[in-house]
């Protein structure tokens, strides 16, 4: 359901107001549905407020991007302290839950809109990398502890 009603932004995170409000239109209408216009109506600013934080589309949308990587790198976080065999299915079914449950960045972070057709921003490309290193790190530790055979590719 599209939520016409204009959230007015008086204090606290502009930034974060920004992404959240950016995510929830994504949802709503996709990726050509989403524009810093829309977004300032949203969140009740001037139009050239989500500018002083975003460059333009593209850079808003390798943020929203980055926070899903940082959200996921969260989740393999909490994994990683329970029991191997737990935690790796926890981890699985938790990334599964994500991909569904937040379709639209998660189109992001591995899709088309921003590595082939868009400008990767240098914070996402460094983002992306770091987790997913870390995720490389964390198979091989499960490979080491005979969770998953070594002939298991990550």
């Amino acid at each position: 359901m599209m939520s016409n009603q204009k959230q007015h932004y008086h204090h606290g995170d502009l930034y974060k107001s920004l992404l959240d409000a950016a995510t929830k239109l994504l949802r709503e209408g996709g990726v050509e549905a989403l524009s810093m216009r829309k977004l300032a109506d949203r969140v009740g600013v001037s139009r050239m407020a989500p500018y002083h934080h975003f460059k333009d589309k593209n850079d808003l949308l390798c943020a929203i991007a980055e926070q899903g990587f940082r959200l996921q790198e969260g989740c393999l976080s909490e994994c990683e302290v329970l029991p191997t065999a737990a935690a790796l299915k926890t981890y699985v079914l938790t990334y599964i839950r994500f991909s569904q449950e937040h379709a639209e960045t998660y189109d992001l972070m591995f899709g088309r809109d921003i590595w082939k057709t868009g400008v990767p921003t240098e914070s996402l490309k460094q983002v992306s990398k770091v987790t997913f290193k870390r995720w490389l790190d964390w198979i091989e530790r499960l490979q080491r502890e005979r969770v998953l055979s070594a002939d298991d590719s990550a």
